[in-house]
């Protein structure tokens, strides 16, 4: 069945939970390895995309674009973008490819859709052709699949209309993951098949109940997530999860990154300015997030970990980075909006 929805899209970022007036603010990171890394700003007067090719030590303003928040590099140079436009009184989204490391964008998709539409709340890419979107309505939380790059999309129905969903994972190999209330979603064949697995099947060791935003899975099996403020493990591609950490000092965790199986942290809310690490296998330890205001709170969104950084946007949208966990942390040097590169039209959609 093609996709016969009217989507209209408004993306919240819990790094965005209280936007503060900043010239510009960090709307969301990717990153591809430990070395390419993008962040989407918006600002009063432009939004621009910045790109770093040397792990954030060093950034460039590549384009000036609507203002991104969601990015997914499959490579250096391929990626997808979701943004959103206001057409009459409609919500509208916008999903765009590039294939020049976001100097250029071309429009593959886009759907509108009146007010209380889907919201789409994550991107992901398996390969070129095949790829996902995925929406978080509270009621009827819908996957989407295409299998020509972005320029259609079917619906999944064993995972859509039946509950909340708020993200999906992948292996890096055959394994997906949707995230939702009180179920996940797994394939183990790339998407091609699906199973719907409920709570009450044991997918968290001694819980009925769930609400699961934020994960990672790798090839090996393993797998991490958060819910509240408690980290769990999985070791069968998540079809199973074993609470191994609870943060006393911290209220929810928002997101969880991790740079291999063995070493990643974990952020959120906590009048202790914490974030938890995982470092070469070992218990998870407290180190100190960025320097809190003056009301000696700060909440962490958006997390992203590499083998030599670590990045997360605060809720006055600052993007952060350190390079010796949490030892000393600077504010990302963002630069200035440059001119956008235009790309010719894309001759696929003139055929369609």
């Amino acid at each position: 069945m093609r996709l016969k929805h009217r989507i209209g899209v408004t993306l919240f970022l819990l790094a965005c939970v209280v936007c503060a007036d900043a010239e510009h603010a960090a709307i969301t990171i990717a990153h591809q390895g430990s070395e390419n890394v993008w962040v989407s700003l918006k600002g009063d007067t432009a939004n621009f995309l910045l790109a770093s090719k040397d792990g954030g030590r060093t950034w460039k303003s590549i384009s000036t674009v609507a203002g991104f928040h969601a990015l997914y590099f499959l490579s250096p140079k391929i990626g997808w973008s979701l943004y959103l436009v206001q057409k009459d009184d409609n919500h509208c989204f916008v999903l765009s490819n590039t294939s020049d490391s976001g100097y250029s964008w071309h429009k593959s998709f886009s759907n509108c859709g009146g007010k209380g539409g889907y919201s789409i709340a994550d991107v992901l890419f398996i390969n070129q052709e095949r790829g996902f979107l995925l929406s978080d309505d509270a009621d009827d939380g819908l996957l989407l699949q295409t299998k020509d790059g972005g320029h259609s999309f079917r619906i999944v129905p064993e995972l859509t209309g039946k509950g909340q969903l708020s993200s999906i994972l992948w292996d890096g190999a055959q394994h997906l993951l949707v995230l939702g209330r009180d179920f996940i979603g797994v394939s183990d064949d790339q998407g091609r098949t699906w199973k719907r697995v409920e709570a009450t099947e044991g997918v968290l060791l001694g819980r009925t109940q769930f609400f699961l935003t934020r994960g990672q899975l790798f090839p090996s099996g393993h797998g991490y997530l958060v819910d509240g403020n408690e980290i769990y493990e999985s070791t069968d591609f998540g079809l199973h999860w074993l609470s191994t950490f609870v943060a006393e000092d911290v209220h929810f965790f928002s997101d969880i990154s991790f740079a291999d199986d063995e070493n990643g942290c974990a952020s959120g809310f906590s009048e202790t300015n914490s974030i938890y690490c995982k470092i070469n296998g070992h218990n998870w330890m407290r180190i100190s997030g960025p320097p809190v205001e003056d009301d000696g709170s700060k909440i962490l969104g958006t997390m992203k970990m590499t083998k030599h950084l670590l990045m997360t946007i605060d809720n006055d949208s600052q993007l952060y980075q350190s390079r010796d966990l949490g030892q000393t942390w600077t504010k990302a040097p963002l630069g200035t909006p440059a001119p956008l590169r235009r790309a010719p039209p894309d001759s696929r959609s003139k055929k369609r």
